[in-house]
């Protein structure tokens, strides 16, 4: 409600640029997912994945009615709510997941409204959910961010511009986006754990060093889609 003061959550996403809320799914639910996926990555074909490989796949949601009960799952309403979403509304989502033997993912932020100056209020325009299938670690391509880089300016804004086709493909592995850089974090979580994170947030993950894939689904809202500009 207006005036409300925020919660913990929300005033840790507005600080950080992203929160980890752990355990939220059911294991059931979990195991559920991870079938769903693999059975999902198994219908891909190579050469779709190969054209991504620093992201591992790109899979839409929306042309996999399977995933659904996810995108409407009421927990995650709450935890936006949670987060400060006044009118939070689902825009689309990916199944992502490195292989084993994976790349790194480059270093890059989503957000693309720049020329607007809502862009640069302290409330995140647009969110990213992340709920991880698998335990993850550095050695299997777990999550690592830039706590603050949704808000400030960092040296990692200015490299070349990611999401080409180039950088996802990873065309050339030399490619700084692709390195470990001093200020990152990373972010280890466990199955059915949830991130939610700020799409302005210099984000990447790990190369996947192990065997066996490593799933997760990203869910994109926008969290005050009546207000937005």
């Amino acid at each position: 409600m207006p005036g409300t003061a925020p919660s913990t959550v929300a005033r840790e996403l507005e600080e950080k640029g992203y929160i980890h809320a752990p355990g939220m799914l059911p294991p059931m639910l979990v195991e559920s997912l991870r079938m769903r996926a693999h059975a999902t990555l198994f219908r891909e074909k190579q050469e779709a994945r190969d054209a991504v490989k620093s992201n591992g796949s790109l899979i839409h949601l929306s042309d996999n009615p399977e995933y659904a009960d996810i995108v409407g799952l009421k927990d995650i309403e709450l935890l936006l709510r949670d987060c400060g979403a006044t009118d939070p509304r689902w825009t689309g989502g990916f199944l992502i997941s490195k292989p084993g033997g994976g790349p790194p993912l480059f270093w890059h932020q989503d957000w693309w409204g720049w020329d607007d100056s809502s862009a640069y209020d302290a409330r995140a325009h647009q969110l990213f959910v992340m709920i991880y299938l698998t335990d993850t670690r550095p050695e299997n391509g777990c999550l690592r961010v830039i706590p603050g880089s949704h808000r400030h300016d960092h040296p990692l804004h200015h490299l070349a511009t990611a999401h080409s086709e180039g950088m996802q493909s990873y065309d050339d592995p030399t490619n700084p986006a692709y390195a470990d850089h001093p200020d990152q974090v990373q972010v280890a979580v466990r199955a059915g754990d949830v991130l939610v994170a700020d799409a302005r947030l210099i984000h990447g993950a790990f190369a996947n060093r192990t065997d066996e894939e490593r799933p997760l689904l990203t869910l994109w809202y926008m969290p005050h889609w009546s207000s937005m500009p």
